[in-house]
C-alpha cells in the first residue's frame, strides 16, 4: 500500500499527478555526483588532462563501478581501496574462491582483467535484488551507494 508521500500530489505546474520527491534522495544524488566528479577533476588539476571515459566493462578499477542488480535497479561499488576491500567483497557475494584466485589476486591481475571481472561480478549481481545485495554488503563492510 503507498504511503501518503507515494500518492500523486497533483503538484505540476498544470496541477498534472507528480511524486513527491524526498530532500534525502536529491543529496545523495549530488553528493554521489560531485564525488565522482572528483575523480576527474582531481586527474585534471594533479596531471593537467582529463582521462578519457571508459565504458563501465573496461574499468581499471571493477570496485569503483556501476552494476545492475537481478531486480533492475543499480547501485555503484566503492571499493576505492582494490586490495583492502577485495576480500570482503568476494565474502558478501559468497565466492570467497577469488580471493585467490591468480586472475584476481591483486590489484594489477584485477585491472588488467577488468572486462572479466565485471563480466563475473555483473552475473552475480543478476542473482538477487539490490536490497539483498546492500544487506550483503552490509554485513562484510563493503562501500556501496544507490540512487
Amino acid at each position: 500500500m503507498a504511503s501518503e508521500d507515494d500518492k500523486d500530489q497533483g503538484s505540476g505546474p498544470d496541477k498534472s499527478p507528480g511524486r513527491k520527491i524526498d530532500r534525502r534522495d536529491v543529496l545523495l544524488g549530488l553528493s554521489t555526483g560531485v564525488y565522482c566528479l572528483g575523480w576527474d577533476l582531481n586527474i585534471q588539476l594533479r596531471f593537467g588532462k582529463l582521462n578519457p571515459p571508459l565504458p563501465r566493462t573496461e574499468e581499471l578499477n571493477p570496485l569503483v563501478n556501476c552494476y545492475r542488480a537481478g531486480d533492475g535497479r543499480w547501485f555503484w561499488l566503492l571499493g576505492v581501496e582494490s586490495q583492502r576491500h577485495w576480500p570482503n567483497l568476494c565474502r558478501s557475494i559468497g565466492r570467497d574462491d577469488l580471493i585467490d584466485d591468480d586472475r584476481f589476486a591483486d590489484g594489477r591481475g584485477r585491472r588488467h582483467r577488468a572486462s572479466e571481472l565485471v563480466a563475473l561480478l555483473d552475473a552475480t549481481f543478476a542473482e538477487r535484488t539490490r536490497a539483498e545485495w546492500i544487506d550483503a554488503f552490509d554485513a562484510h563492510g563493503v562501500s556501496v551507494r544507490w540512487p
